[in-house]
């Protein structure tokens, strides 16, 4: 009786698997590879609405420091007589080196190096005070005392006391958090241009930043490395803060948020992806459905991570798998993340997608709701849902949700 009432409830467990499962399990051969283009025919070309800082939302990409080979890292721990650093840099910041140097390998598949190197053990004291090294208007800065190349120079003589120069290519001032927030303390050179210093071992060309921050939130002192990897992507042309700027879904939307990937779109601009890691298709060349299996972008799965769909010589939309990763964790709730559908992220693998147009105007105002429609790429939404469930359509273009490894596209 025991052994019959097994069998049953096996056949019946089975059966209600069968039932929940089928859509799930159920993988149709891929159909693309034949459909699919050079991956250079989706290098969209940026021709209009450029900025002072140039080409950043399209092909070619341009910056004060490259994309790929090796960029020497200085974090330079700074204080002032009139907001004293607190703690042991050597402590709060060694960590934060390691994780620098292992985000840049993981995330451009070895093709760019960052070699970060922490200059003191201790603070190093400015010769003036706080106020000195501001920018009027910017960061809660109300004047300007000097130039900021100015500033540059007196802070690295100072640094030059303790430290031997021997190749800089960024240099990352860390300031005390009071500093920021009395006096709106704040370092920076231009993202395209290199500003030369002197030292006494000679002459460099380098690119500097400082600030935290502090002027609007007191961010932890002791976790530096992501905000710093956010600025100088900025420096190595990565325009960032989109496709829905506040979001968690990666370092460039922001910084605190859970997950620290870049978008494939500015990693494919920046030369980190090639063949292996993204799909490049026309819709003037898709006639029937394609069916496509993808990997994470948070992770690097064995499939492509991002396709392309392009859909003019300025126009694409872009498709990314997402999950939980090695820099990535949906189920953290971040104190400083602004990502309401954090939650839809977590414990399962999703799909997003967005619309890119290289030469629309970029549109940043954080205090406007519908900031990011107005931007010259935003995410697309299903039922206001940016992951995407099921399916969405846009310009021509439908993405549907296979299961959690494959999509559909087609024309709508």
């Amino acid at each position: 009786m025991i052994k019959k009432l097994s069998s049953v409830v096996s056949v019946l467990t089975l059966s209600i698997f069968i039932q929940i499962i089928p859509a799930e399990a159920a993988v149709i051969r891929d159909n693309y590879q034949n459909k699919s283009s050079d991956l250079s025919i989706c290098e969209l070309r940026e021709t209009k609405n450029i900025d002072e800082y140039g080409s950043r939302k399209g092909f070619p990409i341009k910056g004060a420091l490259p994309t790929t080979g090796e960029i020497n890292i200085l974090i330079v721990p700074i204080d002032f007589s009139n907001a004293p650093g607190i703690g042991d840099p050597k402590k709060m910041f060694l960590d934060d080196v390691k994780k620098i140097d292992e985000w840049a390998t993981y995330f451009s598949r070895g093709k760019l190096t960052y070699k970060t190197t922490l200059v003191s053990n201790t603070w190093i004291r400015a010769p003036k005070g706080a106020e000195w090294y501001t920018l009027a208007g910017q960061k809660g800065g109300r004047t300007q005392m000097q130039a900021p190349s100015a500033g540059i120079q007196e802070l690295i003589n100072e640094v030059d006391k303790v430290y031997e120069f021997k190749k800089a290519d960024f240099i990352w001032f860390v300031f005390p958090y009071y500093a920021e927030k009395n006096y709106g303390t704040f370092i920076y050179t231009g993202v395209t241009e290199r500003l030369k210093i002197n030292t006494s071992e000679g002459e460099f060309f380098i690119s500097a930043y400082g600030e935290q921050g502090g002027s609007v939130v007191s961010f932890d002192r002791n976790d530096i490395w992501d905000i710093l990897v956010h600025e100088l992507l900025h420096f190595q042309g990565f325009i960032g803060h989109g496709p829905e700027n506040g979001s968690g879904l990666g370092i460039m939307q922001n910084q605190s948020g859970n997950s620290k990937a870049v978008t494939s779109w500015e990693a494919f601009m920046a030369g980190w992806f090639g063949k292996d890691q993204m799909i490049c298709l026309e819709k003037a060349k898709i006639a029937n459905p394609l069916i496509i299996s993808m990997g994470s972008i948070d992770k690097f799965d064995k499939n492509p991570i991002s396709i392309i769909v392009k859909l003019s010589d300025e126009e694409a939309i872009i498709v990314e798998k997402r999950s939980n990763g090695k820099f990535t964790d949906f189920n953290k709730d971040y104190k400083f993340t602004y990502f309401p559908q954090r939650k839809k992220f977590a414990n399962k693998n999703t799909y997003t997608a967005y619309y890119v147009n290289v030469n629309n105007p970029v549109y940043r105002d954080d205090s406007d709701p519908n900031s990011y429609s107005k931007n010259f790429w935003y995410y697309l939404r299903e039922k206001n849902n940016i992951a995407l469930g099921k399916s969405v359509s846009s310009n021509g273009i439908k993405i549907e949700i296979l299961n959690t490894n494959q999509i559909k596209i087609s024309l709508s």
